[in-house]
């Protein structure tokens, strides 16, 4: 399967397409902490988005935001969710247009890093952190099950079967990223 020809619906469905990409290193214990070292590299990358707009003024590239904080964040969050047998959260789809907020740049990273401190106990706070990714995201306009369909798609580009080392540090960054630009 080289591309999703439909969208995600559903965090329990990016929860088993995400499975297939997911190293198992042997143990619950070894399977944990890759899950949460990942929750913390992937918000600190979205973190890093915004440090290079305030301090060197540069673009933000939405593309990559929407992957880190949607879709990667996410991906480590639901595996995490799936080897600790924790129920996925209901996504709190019925917000309406006239309940967002307008944020600052700033007031954007102060969610973020609020998030990685959520991600240093995942056990207590996951379905929290889920939940408020969702609505970051529908605040910043992402299309948030497209950006889990694109996550998955990026994945299938990088590892066709299953995950392996070798497609892990050999990647086709072109082509994933137009997996990532789709709508």
């Amino acid at each position: 399967m080289s591309k999703l020809e439909y969208k995600i619906s559903s965090l329990e469905e990016y929860q088993t397409h995400a499975q297939r990409t997911c190293a198992d290193l042997g143990n619950k214990k070894l399977n944990n902490l890759h899950m949460k070292m990942g929750l913390i590299t992937e918000l600190a990358e979205a973190i890093d988005v915004y440090k290079k707009k305030i301090a060197y003024k540069k673009d933000i590239d939405y593309v990559n935001l929407q992957e880190e904080l949607i879709g990667d964040v996410l991906w480590y969050a639901v595996n995490y969710c799936r080897i600790n047998k924790i129920k996925l959260p209901v996504m709190p789809e019925a917000l309406l247009e006239s309940q967002k907020p307008s944020y600052t740049d700033e007031q954007y990273v102060k969610h973020l890093i609020d998030f990685l401190k959520l991600s240093m106990k995942p056990k207590k706070n996951i379905s929290s952190l889920i939940i408020k990714i969702y609505i970051l995201s529908v605040y910043l306009n992402f299309d948030f099950y497209q950006s889990l369909t694109n996550n998955i798609n990026k994945l299938m580009v990088r590892y066709p079967e299953k995950f392996d080392v070798n497609n892990a540090v050999n990647r086709d960054l072109k082509t994933e990223r137009k997996r990532l630009e789709d709508k």
